[in-house]
């Protein structure tokens, strides 16, 4: 997950904003017609340890550094007790 939010904010540095919820973490590795846009910043996204896919989310303050980051964890089921959560503090 820290590889990922590392992209991320290079991301971020870069184009000036974090990609969209809808961008997703796609942009991090798929070209973006974008100002600033000097990826790929990742060759791939991976999967956590678990083999599920990461779920990203642009909060409404992404400018100043917000989004989250999810795993769904062991049960790989989103929204269960056991989701793991990175959230960066600006």
């Amino acid at each position: 997950m820290r590889n990922i939010a590392a992209a991320l904010d290079a991301f971020g540095e870069d184009t000036g904003r974090y990609p969209t919820t809808a961008e997703g973490l796609d942009a991090l590795v798929t070209p973006l017609d974008l100002e600033g846009w000097y990826g790929p910043y990742l060759e791939r996204i991976h999967t956590d340890k678990w083999g599920a896919s990461y779920r990203y989310t642009c909060l409404p303050d992404a400018a100043d550094g917000f989004f989250e980051l999810r795993s769904a964890g062991p049960d790989c089921t989103f929204g269960t007790p056991d989701d793991i959560t990175y959230e960066p503090t600006p």
